[in-house]
């Protein structure tokens, strides 16, 4: 692609130009300078091919302007199936709809015509805020200035805000307060402070992002230390004050920083003519989470607003004119090449991440599609698959996808993973015995065939389906752990004897096997332990599964299986939470305290964990506790 660079025609009537996917945004702003025209809105970098930068998703910043697929006029695409196809709104506008942002998986764009602009000059005012000072006067920026951002430092009272709009909209002169080293004055000292063999020649050079990744470099895990490089942070953007005037290309841009982990969500914030505070609500929320879990999170909380998208597939779709969508990125900076911290960093940010899952659930907010990462438990890819088909046409998407490319040859693992047809065997996690078929390359009926021929998986197997079948019913299909079946929740003495029996058994045999990690209490620390504890036991290797609910007179032991994706979890009970220990065997642990379901069943395990999702409730804020026993691989 980076030899289809050329721009192939611009018609200054229609203010249109024409590319190959190739050429790089800072080369297309530069041709349509020539032609005095410009883009409408940008992302913050410039350095995307425009095929790519078409289908992310990728936006600006501006109440009343599109993310940049909306100024997508026509495109060709070059499709497995079809050849060279060209759509737009009058040409297959269905499929024009769900290719603007198509994530490459219904075709590789070699073309584009785009919406362009008359090049135009910005006034850019900075000026800094304090969070209550925002939610006061969010609905008057939001609708006076053609873009606005806003940058929110934690563990400060300071937001940063940058509004943009054409000359003449305001009368107003360029000026600065203060010159770039009394900008950086603090932000040096600080560096000087914590490493003190840096001389005052080494540091003066460096620009205020390269000086916030050296001062992260020092602890960027300790809390306080983050808090102190942020007060450093506001110290500079208070100096920075000030208004500067210059073509739209040059202003719209900025500096990001260094490497970095970053989440970016895109949430509805009601309509232009009347914002619902949903956006600032989201952020002073994050700002909850962040701070009763003193989570070492950076500089900036980066917010930006952008008009709705047409484009089916975008974070900011909306049939409705008027809607407007905030997008909200989290961010940790990565500041030095040390594999140790780089990991440890990359840890902490999964957490951080993890705390603000309620939010995105409360808001309905949506990973922006160049910032979405892959789900590394069972669990989580359930919950994205279901919230990606509560939000996007998924079915159209795959049915257009197997149109033009059936071999999906254009996709990925990730694709595949999000998108999974619904009809390939996977029940809803709501259902707590669900097999997640789907989830596996395997068919159930290669695995059970491949099983057959293990005589390991036949000695695990046989006391389970000998006591499923016993009870009168199939092990192939169980019943839904409702506590609503007879014979499974009946809750005789007995039975359950006999499964703790069969559990044990269980056991043994995943020994013998091999497996690794199986821990058995003895009956007799059962009762200080563990009280109407529910249980489900899952055989992902055989895809088969045995699930209930204890009954109030038997107290099952602890037990956690670890096999690739295998588990079985008992969760205690509210009153037995201080007896909830740590079990650790190799990679997987299980650790902090849970809330029983809502509903009695096991619809909690590892594979399908959820601490937000149990016992979360409008006042709980996640603890770091939460996430710690989540298995990551």
């Amino acid at each position: 692609m980076t030899m289809m660079d050329k721009v192939l025609h611009v018609d200054k009537k229609k203010k249109q130009v024409t590319v190959q996917a190739g050429i790089s945004v800072q080369a297309l702003l530069d041709e349509l300078k020539k032609h005095g025209l410009t883009l409408e809105n940008l992302a913050s970098i410039r350095e995307q091919q425009v095929g790519g930068w078409i289908q992310a998703g990728c936006h600006g910043t501006g109440a009343t302007l599109p993310p940049v697929e909306d100024q997508i006029v026509r495109m060709k695409l070059a499709t497995p199936a079809k050849g060279v196809i060209e759509v737009s709104s009058t040409q297959d506008p269905e499929l024009f709809s769900l290719a603007k942002c198509g994530l490459g998986s219904l075709g590789i764009v070699t073309e584009a015509t785009i919406q362009a602009v008359p090049a135009h000059k910005l006034v850019e005012k900075t000026f800094t805020a304090t969070p209550n000072e925002v939610e006061e006067n969010h609905v008057k920026w939001l609708k006076d200035n053609k873009h606005l951002r806003y940058m929110w430092i934690p563990y400060t009272e300071t937001v940063v805000v940058v509004t943009c709009n054409p000359v003449g909209w305001f009368k107003t002169k360029e000026y600065q307060r203060f010159a770039e080293d009394e900008k950086l004055a603090p932000a040096r000292q600080l560096l000087i402070e914590c490493k003190p063999e840096l001389t005052q020649g080494e540091v003066e050079p460096l620009s205020f992002t390269e000086l916030r990744d050296h001062l992260l470099a020092v602890d960027p895990l300790d809390t306080e230390h983050v808090r102190k490089v942020n007060q450093v942070e506001a110290e500079y953007w208070k100096k920075s004050e000030g208004v500067r005037i210059d073509w739209s290309d040059k202003i719209l841009g900025f500096d990001c920083g260094g490497a970095q982990w970053v989440s970016e969500v895109a949430l509805p914030a009601g309509r232009l003519d009347a914002p619902d505070m949903n956006d600032v609500h989201y952020v002073k929320q994050v700002y909850d989470i962040i701070e009763a879990n003193q989570i070492p999170a950076p500089a900036p909380i980066e917010q930006r607003w952008t008009a709705r998208s047409t484009a089916q597939m975008s974070p900011a779709y909306s049939a409705n004119v008027g809607d407007i969508f905030s997008w909200v990125g989290i961010i940790m900076y990565l500041p030095s090449e040390d594999p140790k911290q780089r990991e440890s960093i990359t840890k902490r940010f999964f957490q951080y991440f993890r705390m603000t899952d309620v939010l995105r659930k409360k808001y309905d907010a949506q990973e922006h599609w160049a910032k979405i990462e892959m789900p590394t438990t069972i669990g989580e890819t359930v919950q994205v698959q279901e919230q990606l088909r509560s939000r996007y046409p998924v079915e159209l998407f795959n049915a257009k996808r197997n149109e033009l490319d059936p071999g999906h040859v254009l996709s990925n693992h990730l694709i595949e993973t999000l998108f999974k047809p619904s009809s390939e065997g996977f029940r809803s996690p709501k259902d707590p015995c669900s097999n997640h078929i789907g989830l596996r390359k395997e068919k159930q009926g290669m695995i059970r065939a491949r099983a057959r021929t293990n005589p390991f998986a036949a000695e695990r197997v046989a006391p389970l389906k000998e006591f499923a079948e016993d009870q009168g019913r199939s092990f192939e299909r169980t019943p839904q752990c409702r506590g609503q079946d007879s014979k499974a929740s009946g809750g005789t003495t007995r039975l359950w004897l006999r499964f703790a029996f069969v559990v044990a058994m269980y056991l043994k045999t995943l020994c013998v096997a091999g497996w690794k990690g199986a821990c058995l209490h003895s009956p007799a620390s059962w009762s200080s332990m563990w009280h109407r504890s529910s249980f489900c036991i899952r055989s992902s290797s055989v895809h088969e599964s045995a699930c209930a609910a204890s009954p109030p007179d038997l107290l099952l032991c602890p037990i956690l299986l670890h096999r690739g994706r295998n588990r079985l979890v008992l969760a205690p009970s509210p009153e037995h939470r201080s007896s909830f220990l740590s079990w650790r065997f190799e990679s997987c642990f299980l650790s902090g305290s849970l809330d029983p379901p809502k509903e009695p069943g096991c619809n909690c395990w590892v594979d399908q964990w959820n601490p937000i999702g149990a016992g979360t409730g409008p006042s709980h804020t996640p603890a770091v506790s939460d996430f710690e026993g989540q298995d990551r691989v």
